[in-house]
């Protein structure tokens, strides 16, 4: 079985340390549209909320 994951092959240049730096020295800035910030962050509060035994 092929899961997604192994479809990307730039998955794997992703590490802690890299991550940690990237935070660290304000690199690699990613731009998102607005609209589609919008509804990510509606879907990741309605996770929190589950997560928390709200419901949706």
């Amino acid at each position: 079985m092929i899961r997604p994951c192994n479809l990307c092959p730039y998955m794997n240049t992703i590490t802690l340390p890299k991550i940690l730096d990237s935070l660290r020295f304000m690199q690699h800035e990613v731009t998102v549209d607005p609209q589609v910030a919008d509804r990510a962050r509606l879907a990741v509060e309605r996770m929190l909320a589950v997560g928390r035994g709200r419901g949706g």
